[in-house]
């Protein structure tokens, strides 16, 4: 997976274009500058939020005059985020796998919900909380 650091130049966004378009013509230069330099249509070049919210955050009429962007190639995709960004750092890892919950633990979340009462006060939900947290434990204990 190649990865590439560029700065693009986005002065252009400021001559003979007006104040009310820039970031969005700021946008539409770095597609195009990522389509000259990478040879890739504009359809497969993907900007990430970080790039957008950066070019973005002085408003619509003042986009930064430069952008600091690294890319990364994978599968005939341009992926463009921030210079040393964390989401750069972490692309093309493997999300984490989360664990299950164990089946005791399930069982005991199923018996809670079938032993608690449908209409219920609150006193009475504190009151009854007890017993049913105990009746609870001894169903599954017998389930095991």
């Amino acid at each position: 997976m190649p990865s590439e650091n560029y700065i693009i130049p986005l002065n252009k966004v400021y001559d003979n274009k007006p104040r009310s378009r820039r970031a969005n013509n700021a946008i539409t230069e770095i597609f195009n500058f990522f389509k000259k330099h990478t040879r890739m249509e504009k359809k497969d070049v993907i900007i990430s939020k970080e790039v957008n919210e950066h070019i973005w955050k002085n408003s619509i009429q003042k986009p930064p005059r430069k952008v600091a962007v690294s890319i990364k190639i994978d599968g005939g995709k341009v992926y463009v985020f921030l210079k040393d960004s964390k989401d750069f750092k972490e692309f093309g890892k493997a999300p984490e796998i989360k664990e299950k919950p164990k089946f005791k633990d399930a069982v005991t979340k199923v018996v809670k919900d079938v032993t608690s009462p449908k209409k219920m006060t609150a006193k009475t939900a504190k009151k009854m909380s007890g017993k049913a947290e105990k009746r609870a434990a001894e169903k599954v204990e017998s389930i095991t």
